[in-house]
């Protein structure tokens, strides 16, 4: 690691594991470790192995074009109560197919 964090090698270890998880968002890591999303980037890139962190910086970008769509849908959707932060998250939630999600993410309700 090339730079010098104020932080434990255990909160480190934790940032990692809850930037990695698709479920937890950057604003939760904020409330618990006063990290700004900019700063998460920043450990990841320093922590993880390149390929790594360029794969997960890929998944990040598509899970945030996937909030995007759903959130600019007609809230009246029917399934779509609580926003999920990928489209699979959406297949998961609702119990729905994924031919339903992307009509929902997608199309017109």
């Amino acid at each position: 690691m090339s730079k010098d964090y104020e932080l434990t090698d255990a909160q480190i270890s934790d940032i990692v594991a809850m930037a990695l998880s698709d479920h937890i968002s950057f604003a939760e890591i904020q409330l618990e470790y006063s990290q700004e999303e900019k700063e998460v980037k920043a450990l990841l890139r320093d922590t993880l192995k390149i390929g790594s962190y360029r794969a997960w910086r890929k998944r990040i970008r598509l899970s945030e074009i996937d909030a995007n769509i759903i959130n600019s849908t007609n809230k009246h959707c029917v399934g779509i109560s609580k926003r999920p932060r990928t489209m699979a998250g959406l297949v998961q939630q609702g119990g729905t197919t994924l031919s339903r999600a992307l009509y929902q993410a997608y199309g017109r309700c």
